[in-house]
């Protein structure tokens, strides 16, 4: 059996999805996911946007700015590059595993873009 490691990001109507070096770490692979979706975001005409993510270590990662990981660097200098730009983006952890339906969740939410990962 093959080991491939991949990411993916999923928006309104569009997705993306790379398929990374077999030796990265889950944590790696969320980091490219999260990367993703700012792709997304750059290509849309909206202004607000809602990240959800399971990766708890990645998040904290960003928010901690650990530089060290470069992409925690590329995801931080897009983030302010799409902010300056006028686009408003929240990081929303969703833990998983624990019975939490996000489609529900998603569903409450007032009726903006998101970019769901």
């Amino acid at each position: 059996m093959n080991n491939l490691t991949a990411a993916a990001a999923v928006g309104q109507d569009v997705s993306k999805s790379l398929r990374i070096n077999s030796q990265a770490s889950i944590f790696t692979a969320e980091l490219v996911a999260l990367n993703l979706s700012l792709d997304i975001i750059r290509r849309s005409k909206h202004k607000k946007f809602a990240i959800f993510s399971d990766s708890l270590s990645s998040l904290l990662a960003i928010n901690n700015r650990h530089f060290e990981t470069g992409y925690v660097q590329k995801f931080i200098t897009d983030y302010s590059q799409l902010s300056h730009s006028g686009k408003t983006i929240i990081l929303i952890w969703i833990p998983s595993h624990i019975g939490i339906e996000v489609m529900s969740l998603l569903m409450r939410l007032p009726n903006q873009p998101l970019c769901q990962l």
